[in-house]
């Protein structure tokens, strides 16, 4: 950031011109092999056709996603160093830590939303609660009673599964784990009864029966999951929450440089193979202007920043 600021703002744009004619970086703030990873290498791999210029994916993980975000946060604001930023550390993470190294809102420039990853309730097949109508009722019933697992204290599973209980008027006793994987196990054996899971992990065990789908977190069924019910069908539009993922630049980004990536990634995202591709991650692809995703995170901020205030959520 410090070295940019040295050059002219002629200099800056006489770099754009050919924009791209180098590799571009798109940092992924978590880890190899996990839903966003392998988003973003198909996302990559489409850009680098599109753009005539690869695009590669590397990975800075830690700190629930804040390393990565600081990494593109104080790079040169080229438009070579991208991040594949998600909802959990631009939205919800100024809230959950007290020395954020950088400040989504006024450190990037948004380029436009990629996809979205809708949330499902699911419970093990033992649980005595068996649809969404069960769930409010024994959880009214019984405040407390009723368990359910996330990937972590202030993750996406956690923070949406507030939002169920505050929206609804239900108490539910949380159970953080350390990661998707391990909670998911716990909820098909029966040590839990729920988990508000993004669809990439839970899919594959509702599909299979190991998990009942309860209800699709989203304002229409997707058609991976046509048996699991939406929220919004289900009389709570206001519950349709997804964990989004948006292309977004260090902060002074040349304005043609914006142009050009927001419209290679809104071709990208409409072509068949990358919707197929992103469909059997459960990713919802979303083309978008770059004003379109700044609404969308001064939004979600304001919404979950009210949530995990008023519930005294905290990371640690």
């Amino acid at each position: 950031m410090a070295l940019a600021a040295t050059l002219p703002a002629s200099a800056l744009r006489a770099q754009t011109s050919d924009f791209p004619n180098k590799p571009i970086r798109l940092v992924v703030a978590y880890a190899a092999g996990g839903g966003t990873d392998a988003a973003a290498r198909v996302f990559a791999e489409a850009m680098t056709r599109e753009l005539g210029q690869t695009m590669y994916v590397e990975n800075r993980v830690g700190a629930s996603g804040n390393i990565g975000g600081n990494f593109v946060a104080k790079a040169r604001p080229d438009g070579y160093t991208l991040l594949f930023g998600a909802m959990a550390n631009l939205a919800i993470n100024p809230y959950l830590f007290k020395d954020m190294p950088y400040a989504p809102e006024k450190d990037f420039a948004s380029i436009g939303k990629v996809f979205d990853t809708p949330h499902v309730i699911v419970a093990g097949p033992s649980s005595e609660i068996k649809s969404f109508d069960s769930l409010l009722k024994l959880a009214r019933q019984n405040p407390k009673k009723y368990t359910y697992a996330s990937a972590g204290a202030g993750t996406s599973t956690h923070i949406v599964a507030e939002l169920f209980a505050h929206t609804v008027g239900v108490n539910l006793t949380h159970v953080p784990y350390k990661g998707n994987g391990p909670a998911l196990i716990d909820v098909m054996g029966g040590q839990v009864d729920l988990m508000f899971d993004q669809v990439p992990n839970s899919a594959p065990s509702i599909l299979g029966g190991k998990v009942n789908g309860l209800a699709l977190m989203a304002s229409a069924r997707l058609p991976t999951l046509a048996n699991v019910p939406s929220v919004a069908e289900l009389g709570y539009p206001q519950l349709a929450t997804s964990s989004w993922t948006g292309l977004l630049a260090p902060a002074g980004v040349p304005a043609d440089v914006v142009t050009a990536l927001n419209r290679a990634t809104n071709k990208v995202l409409a072509d068949p193979d990358v919707k197929q591709r992103f469909d059997k991650l459960g990713a919802l692809p979303t083309p978008s202007a770059p004003g379109d995703l700044s609404r969308l995170l001064a939004s979600d901020s304001q919404r979950f920043g009210a949530l995990i205030k008023s519930a005294s959520i905290r990371a640690d």
